[in-house]
């Protein structure tokens, strides 16, 4: 009625325009307050004990033959899960970090719920063709509460900020997958001589190549996401000795709460095939295989932004107590609070995007002896991107839902079309062990931006709340990669795998802090102008029982990344501090073992995990402020298994053992502290054969 215009002043225009020439001020007004109470404010923050963790799965199984050469099979799963999580997060201004602060206390539910069907057939143990559905749900309620302090209200003060936050989200994925996997071999053929040798010459048999195989497959999935409840609401007040508001009120400001109504559609659809033709000479073993694939995903992400809040009320005391009250029908429609309601935002959150990629492959797999072997393959893709936004307030020429602007319209898209060869030489021979291979790999691939990355919409960092805005301009990135890996197996099931690693790549997709609000730390997502990585890697699998009788039931696995990056920043960049420096999340070192145990009599088998890494870059600062570094970080994980009979299965987990908080740090200032938590769970399985 009002095409997407609430403000007063357009009510009143239109109105005079229409049924009400005579309509005042006052009338434009109440209407006004009257569309507020249509937003649902009966909302409060309640403490109560959170319950345990629930997960329940199940799944039902099946195949029978129908025939000697023809079995059927199928299986249905499903599994729900509810749990909650409470984090506790304290961020600092780099430059006062004693005086502006940011704590925040969340809490969160998350609702799972999973089915799976599938139906298969297998003919001649040959030829197998199936079909798969996938359901998944997904539910998240979250709320916290968060005190803050600024340039405008710091610690020493008495004064502070606060602010509540309430949003449920809604996720739905339905996935059908539909694959055939077929070979020529011996049975097939001999199925095919019967029934048609006396048709065709015998020899044509022949010219199908000996275990020819040809596979496919076609997925299309569909993806939803509901934000219906998205609110905030703005307090200030005084505080105590700990820094905690007391007895706040909503702020006297026209944005006091703010709503906001999410709508995100996803459609993928992929499929391909592949043909593969072995050859059995007398010391060589050839393959070729070729094949293509489609793939194609479209979004329309829609975001509706709406603030609630007052000029100036009667009394004070309507802006204290819970939100409920506050926000009542009775205080919005009294004309002395003068609440006001309008939309929000810059009109630029909503968009379209879509990708497209088609690609053709081929390659030459040699093996010589047993002992060389040489694989070569070439892949050629056409790419096709776009992403525009559109505003779903968009009523005439002059505020059309997309732009008919030429200039936007050639900016939105980009396609580019290239080939990306891949070259591997490997030698196998014993040494040292009982299976040694030495392989040496050149490729060239490619990393291509996310879908919410290729518009300038912008969205909230989970982690950090950083606004994190998106770049219409962004582009591929180009990789070359250079491999050499030596491993070594031995038949007691022990491996050490050694891999030296480089990569240069082109056009890195890299984020950079952008400018923002005095309050607001801001990311954009560029890309930068070269970077490259470097280093080593050590693999390995250990059955202790060689070392000694008794330490037969345990082994160690785990694997050490030792790495260097660099990445040079670029035109593209807005005044980085740094114009060369590491690569984000790159971390010098990476630590990921496993010490296990497995019980002789199959009763018993238990993990701990330990997995750690360096400071690694986290966001690069700005105009000469310093970069952000995640620090180093240990985790220990810790599971149980207890097989008191063949059905009946026990399983004891810890998480997080050690409650290393997740830390950011500016020169030695810690900017953000997040401490997740420990995480215990029981679990009992049963299946019945």
């Amino acid at each position: 009625q009002y095409q997407g215009n609430v403000s007063v002043q357009n009510i009143l225009s239109r109105l005079r325009g229409t049924t009400q020439p005579n309509a005042t001020l006052a009338d434009a007004q109440a209407i006004n307050r009257q569309l507020a109470t249509y937003l649902y404010r009966d909302l409060s923050v309640l403490e109560k004990d959170t319950p345990f963790d629930r997960n329940i799965r199940g799944y039902l199984g099946n195949s029978v033959f129908l025939s000697d050469d023809l079995e059927i099979g199928g299986l249905a799963a499903g599994g729900y899960t509810n749990q909650w999580r409470e984090t506790t997060r304290l961020s600092r201004n780099f430059l006062f970090p004693e005086e502006e602060t940011d704590e925040r206390l969340q809490a969160t539910q998350q609702v799972n719920m999973t089915g799976n069907a599938s139906l298969g057939l297998r003919y001649l143990e040959e030829h197998e063709v199936s079909a798969t559905a996938i359901y998944l749900r997904n539910t998240e309620d979250d709320t916290y509460q968060r005190t803050f302090f600024n340039e405008n209200r710091r610690r020493s003060s008495g004064l502070g900020f606060g602010e509540v936050g309430f949003r449920f989200e809604e996720r739905d994925v339905l996935i059908m997958q539909y694959e055939g996997n077929h070979r020529f071999g011996a049975a097939t053929r001999g199925e095919l001589k019967d029934r048609f040798g006396s048709l065709l010459p015998a020899s044509l048999f022949d010219l199908v190549p000996e275990d020819l195989e040809f596979n496919w497959f076609v997925s299309d999935s569909k993806a939803e996401t509901s934000i219906p409840s998205e609110v905030t609401i703005a307090q200030q007040g005084r505080t105590n000795e700990f820094f905690q508001l007391v007895d706040p009120q909503v702020v006297q400001a026209t944005q006091a709460a703010n709503y906001r109504f999410t709508e995100l559609d996803d459609d993928v659809l992929n499929h391909g095939w592949e043909l593969k033709a072995p050859f059995y000479l007398d010391r060589v073993f050839l393959e070729v295989s070729g094949g293509y694939n489609h793939r194609r995903q479209d979004r329309v992400y829609e975001q509706s932004q709406f603030n609630l809040g007052s000029l100036s009320v009667a009394n004070l005391e309507t802006l204290r107590g819970p939100f409920g009250e506050v926000f009542s029908t009775r205080n919005i429609n009294d004309s002395a609070n003068d609440f006001i309601f309008a939309r929000a935002g810059a009109n630029n959150q909503s968009y379209l995007a879509g990708t497209m990629t088609d690609a053709y492959f081929g390659q030459v797999d040699v093996t010589l002896d047993d002992t060389w072997r040489l694989a070569a393959g070439l892949r050629w893709e056409k790419y096709r991107q776009y992403g525009l936004d559109f505003d779903p307030f968009g009523y005439s020429a002059a505020t059309p839902i997309v732009s008919t602007d030429p200039e936007v319209l050639a900016n939105a898209v980009f396609q580019d079309d290239d080939l990306y060869p891949s070259l591997s030489l490997t030698y196998m021979r014993p040494f040292w062990a009982d299976t040694f291979q030495l392989r040496a790999t050149y490729a060239e691939t490619v990393v291509r931006p996310d879908l919410r990355e290729i518009t300038d919409a912008s969205y909230i960092d989970p982690l950090t709340e950083d606004l994190v805005f998106g770049n219409s301009g962004v582009t591929p990135a180009t990789l070359t990669n250079y491999d050499l890996r030596a491993e070594w197996f031995w038949n007691s099931g022990d491996s050490l795998t050694v891999s030296l690693f480089y990569k240069d790549i082109e056009n890195p997709i890299e984020f950079f802090e952008t400018t923002a609000s005095d309050t607001t730390v801001a990311r954009e997502i560029v890309n930068a102008a070269s970077a490259e990585v470097y280093g080593v890697e050590f693999e390995v699998l250990k059955d202790l029982g060689s070392v000694a009788d008794f330490l037969s039931p345990f082994f160690i696995q785990g694997n050490i990344t030792l790495q260097d990056s660099e990445i040079v920043a670029g035109a593209q960049a807005d005044a980085p501090t740094n114009d060369t420096r590491e690569l984000t999340n790159a971390s010098p070192w990476i630590v990921n073992m496993i010490v296990g145990y497995d019980s002789m009599d199959a009763r018993h088998s238990a993990t701990i995990a330990y997995n750690a890494f360096d400071d690694r870059l986290f966001v690069a600062g700005r105009n000469g402020a310093p970069d952000g570094f995640e620090q180093t970080r240990h985790s220990i994980n810790a599971t149980y298994f207890f097989y008191p009979t063949d059905n009946l299965t026990v399983q004891l987990k810890a998480s997080n053992l050690l409650d290393d908080p997740i830390s950011i740090e500016r020169e030695g200032v810690e900017t953000l502290n997040e401490k997740v938590g420990r995480t215990f769970s029981l679990s009992v399985q049963w299946e019945l054969y």
